[in-house]
């Protein structure tokens, strides 16, 4: 009888963790098309995860919405703080949602990496700068005020898998990269 039960279990097991994915063992950051951008510039803002091993297979949405991409101001803080600076997220606007994206397999490798480009126009109205990420949907509102009075504006954010597996930790942060707007 108990031959029966666990012969199943076993096999239910096994479809469930080979059907998921991690960005373990995976680097993941930003890089851009170039540094310092003025209003009507197209900003191409590149998602790239590199493997630190010979190849590996994840996973992604059509839309990237497996990707979390949030616009921060960083200022600097007093001399006495011991953090030397201080992040503020500004304004992030859903234009379009997308209804159910595809998930894609990708197979990466050290010198093939997953590097999907993300589009978007810096447009400004009278009090803020707006990147319009037309390819993903979102619009991420900038003060003027606010980001002249800081030391740069960036994007930082956090890779997700499509599928993680039970007991996943999510560490899949994605470092602060800056740019310009002039």
């Amino acid at each position: 009888m108990l031959k029966k039960i666990i012969a199943p279990v076993y096999m239910l097991m096994i479809l469930f963790v080979s059907g998921c994915d991690d960005y373990s063992e995976t680097k993941i950051f930003f890089t851009s098309d170039k540094d310092i951008y003025e209003v009507g510039d197209t900003i191409i803002l590149v998602i790239n995860v590199i493997t630190e091993k010979e190849a590996k297979r994840i996973k992604a949405y059509s839309d990237l919405s497996n990707f979390n991409i949030e616009g921060f101001l960083k200022y600097e803080r007093a001399s006495s703080d011991e953090i030397q600076y201080r992040y503020e997220r500004t304004e992030k606007r859903l234009v379009k949602p997308t209804e159910n994206p595809k998930v894609l397999i990708y197979d990466i490798s050290y010198e093939n990496p997953f590097k999907p480009e993300l589009f978007g126009i810096l447009l400004e109205d009278e009090n803020n700068y707006i990147i319009s990420f037309s390819s993903i949907g979102v619009d991420y509102i900038i003060n003027k005020e606010k980001y002249h009075d800081a030391v740069s504006f960036g994007f930082e954010g956090n890779g997700y898998p499509v599928n993680a597996p039970f007991g996943y930790s999510f560490e899949n942060f994605i470092e602060f990269y800056p740019i310009v707007i002039k």
